[in-house]
């Protein structure tokens, strides 16, 4: 009996047995790394989305002559309840204003992916963080060591919210 590639193949009742077991073993075998790799190209595919989308941001801004510091400026701007960081309303208000061409669900997207402390709210830190990596530290200080240096930095921007 062959099986088309070549004249071996199981003769007795445990032969067969053991060919079966063989056959289903090294089918889960492949599903094992098969599964990770998925997993892993899944979760690198959507990474690949967000950073596309800052990308795109990032050049939209420059293309519009807004720069780093501008940023600041926009947040003072559009934090209506001067809190120090934009809510959802507030941000999708302001791309909409800078008209860089985004549209609300990438907009909010966008707000997702720098709302990275998940409170519902962006500051202008997380913002230029994600946009200008390399501004980020010139603009807020390399050393962000003290958490009190970072919150006199916004509310010296922001003034006194008594």
């Amino acid at each position: 009996m062959t099986v088309g590639y070549g004249d071996v193949v199981p003769r007795t009742p445990l032969g067969h047995v053991v060919v079966s077991m063989l056959i289903i073993m090294s089918a889960l075998y492949m599903a094992v790394p098969l599964g990770i790799v998925g997993g892993s190209f899944s979760r690198v595919w959507e990474d690949r989305d967000r950073l596309m989308l800052i990308r795109r941001t990032r050049i939209k801004l420059l293309q519009c002559g807004y720069g780093p510091r501008d940023i600041l400026d926009l947040f003072y701007l559009y934090d209506l309840d001067k809190s120090g960081k934009l809510n959802i309303g507030e941000f999708t208000q302001m791309i909409k204003d800078m008209e860089l061409g985004i549209g609300t669900e990438r907009t909010y997207h966008l707000f997702k992916t720098f709302d990275s402390d998940g409170n519902g709210k962006v500051d202008e830190e997380e913002f230029v963080r994600a946009i200008f990596p390399k501004a980020f530290h010139i603009i807020f200080q390399d050393d962000f060591a003290h958490d009190d240096q970072a919150s006199a930095t916004t509310t010296d921007y922001y003034g006194s919210q008594d």
